[in-house]
């Protein structure tokens, strides 16, 4: 069963690669790396000592963890890097952030570690 299982989080993630995906760029330091993404979005809750629990929204790109080569090795996803989406001649760019709570700024999107989801923030439009 586990393979069966197994083939369909890959027939899925080729789908989404091949249909719902956008070219960025993600950036370390110097390195340039394009690749295929897709959009996502994880709902954070910020809490305070006093009054309501502030939610808010970032925006969350979806890659598949093989495609994620610095440097000519595979490499996990640290804070403070980044990501640049080309629209409508806009550059807007997007900083890896680790969610409170948590010490990643990403998590896996399946069991074995094919897909990475990367939690950004908005922090320039050229």
């Amino acid at each position: 069963m586990a393979d069966m299982l197994q083939r369909g989080v890959d027939w899925l993630a080729g789908k989404l690669n091949a249909h719902a995906s956008h070219m960025v760029t993600y950036v370390r330091g110097d390195e340039r790396l394009t690749l295929s993404a897709t959009f996502g979005r994880t709902e954070h809750e910020a809490a305070e000592d006093v009054g309501p629990r502030v939610g808010y929204t970032e925006r969350d790109f979806l890659i598949r963890a093989a495609d994620l080569v610095l440097g000519g090795l595979h490499a996990l996803p640290q804070a403070g890097d980044r990501i640049e989406e080309l629209v409508d001649g806009k550059v807007y760019t997007f900083e890896l952030m680790s969610p409170e709570g948590r010490e990643l700024p990403f998590r896996y999107g399946d069991a074995n570690w094919r897909m990475m989801r990367l939690h950004t923030k908005l922090v320039k439009i050229e």
